[in-house]
C-alpha cells in the first residue's frame, strides 16, 4: 500500500484536511459548562445590543482566523476568547473581526 505524500511528508495532511479537522475539533471542544460560564460572566445578554434573545458564544479571535494564523485550539476555545452575542450581532461580524465587546461593558 502506497502512502499519499502531501507537502513532502508522508503523514502530513493537506491544507483542506487540516482545516476540516481543525474546525471540527474546535467546535467540539467548547463545552456546555464553559458556555454557561461565559453567559453567566456576561450577564446573560448580548454585549453589543443588550438583547437577551438567541444568545450565542462568539469567538473574539474567530475559528477561521485561528486556523489561518496557526493559533492553538486551546487558545481559541479559552473562555477569555469567548463573549456573549445575540444571533443577529454575531452574524453581522466578519470572520476576521476581532471586536471585543467586553471592553464596552468594562470601560
Amino acid at each position: 500500500m502506497e502512502i499519499p505524500i502531501y507537502k513532502g511528508h508522508p503523514f502530513a495532511l493537506s491544507r483542506s484536511q487540516n482545516k476540516q479537522n481543525y474546525y471540527s475539533r474546535t467546535s467540539n471542544n467548547f463545552s456546555r459548562k464553559a458556555r454557561a460560564y461565559v453567559f453567566d460572566r456576561d450577564g446573560h445578554k448580548c454585549l453589543k445590543c443588550d438583547s437577551t434573545d438567541t444568545l450565542q458564544a462568539d469567538h473574539i479571535i474567530s475559528i477561521y482566523t485561528g486556523f489561518k494564523n496557526g493559533i492553538e485550539l486551546s487558545a481559541i476555545n479559552n473562555v477569555d476568547n469567548i463573549q456573549t452575542l445575540c444571533r443577529s450581532c454575531n452574524a453581522g461580524k466578519s470572520p476576521e473581526s476581532r471586536m471585543d465587546y467586553r471592553e464596552k461593558t468594562n470601560g
